[in-house]
């Protein structure tokens, strides 16, 4: 977003979420990635995005080159991809 001139802020949730069962240890686990490769990740997307795209494409392409590194999986894209389709329509 900074490649925008955008500044990005937190703000408490304005909603309630209604969680479905599972597992909190294997939440856990698949997020130890992007703590593990923090530099990395830093590193790809500096890489990956340009002001010449969209925001939406150049999060998609930093999720991308995450993914050939084994960052992320291909569910965490299909996620993606599904949520980029829902807020451009």
């Amino acid at each position: 977003m900074w490649l925008y001139g955008y500044k990005p802020g937190f703000t408490n949730a304005t909603v309630i979420q209604k969680r479905n069962p599972h597992d909190y240890m294997k939440d856990f686990i698949s997020e130890i990635p992007m703590y593990q490769y923090c530099e990395r990740v830093v590193e790809l997307v500096s890489q990956t995005i340009s002001v010449s795209n969209s925001i939406e494409s150049n999060l998609y392409n930093a999720y991308n080159s995450m993914l050939k590194e084994s960052i992320v999986c291909d569910k965490e894209m299909i996620t993606l991809e599904t949520w980029l389709r829902d807020i451009c329509n």
